[in-house]
């Protein structure tokens, strides 16, 4: 069956599919549920990026020796909150570079309460990694270059 245009009600646009409504009036609370459906589902997609990020970086991780990441899901909250922020600052900033990430995480971990430590301890909120960026071991750094990578491919798939 075949829509007629005069049956479509054009001035609302479903957010959520990306097609023209087809209600016979306007509906502001259904226009405001799309917005929040569509909201939510950039929450959900940029939890599922930083569980990606998390994952990706447990891996390099261990691969670099370091067996101490825990899963996403044996992950405290603190730690997926970290990686979501970061996700959402590299999807929603233009421009950012592996510096710029490394900045924002410092400061929210500072901003939290933590502090440099030779170890990273999380019930004396130290973590090795709160320096200047260009102090940072080359394999560090690369954290925040593979992340960065991550949420690029992401963002160019919008």
């Amino acid at each position: 069956m075949e829509v007629e245009l005069d049956d479509i009600n054009r001035c609302d646009l479903c957010l959520f599919t990306g097609e023209l409504c087809r209600r016979d009036e306007p509906c502001e609370s259904w226009y405001d549920q799309s917005i929040k459906r569509r909201e939510d589902m950039l929450q959900m997609n940029y939890v599922n990026i930083a569980k990606l990020c998390h994952k990706v970086n447990k891996e390099y991780c261990e691969a670099m020796g370091d067996a101490s990441q825990v899963s996403w899901d044996e992950a405290p909250e603190w730690q997926k909150n970290s990686a979501i922020k970061g996700v959402e600052m590299h999807l929603t900033t233009e421009g950012v570079t592996p510096e710029d990430s490394h900045k924002a995480w410092m400061k929210q971990k500072i901003d939290e309460g933590w502090k440099y430590g030779t170890v990273k301890d999380p019930e004396k909120k130290e973590h090795p990694c709160i320096l200047p960026y260009f102090e940072l071991p080359y394999q560090q750094k690369a954290k925040d270059y593979i992340f960065k990578a991550i949420c690029d491919f992401f963002k160019e798939e919008k």
